[in-house]
């Protein structure tokens, strides 16, 4: 059973559409449906059939069961964690790097 009603899966669209930097158009375009289908999807004002929820997770590289039931798969959660990885400097890396082997050093 899904988690939550249309209102909460529409929230989940949106944020990931939010968090990847991708307008309403331009993930219709992806997904290949309307403009005004992604808005009411994200507003819970209208359901979605498989097809369309399928078009939609392609679209935002996303797994159907973090949109229906808010929980994402191992492999997003560590491309996630990649992304934030990715997105560190060289010198905090490094920093967090002494902090690791200081930390298994105390053990």
């Amino acid at each position: 059973m899904v988690s939550g009603d249309s209102r909460e899966i529409g929230e989940r669209i949106w944020n990931i559409r939010d968090q990847i930097g991708l307008s309403r158009n331009e993930l219709a375009e992806k997904a290949g449906v309307c403009e005004n289908t992604i808005y009411n999807i994200e507003t819970g004002e209208r359901g979605f059939t498989v097809d369309v929820l399928k078009r939609i997770c392609t679209a935002l590289e996303i797994s159907s069961d973090y949109v229906l039931y808010g929980e994402r798969t191992s492999l997003e959660r560590e491309l996630s964690l990649q992304g934030i990885v990715d997105n560190v400097s060289a010198d905090t890396l490094k920093e967090v790097g002494k902090i690791l082997i200081h930390l298994s050093d105390s053990k």
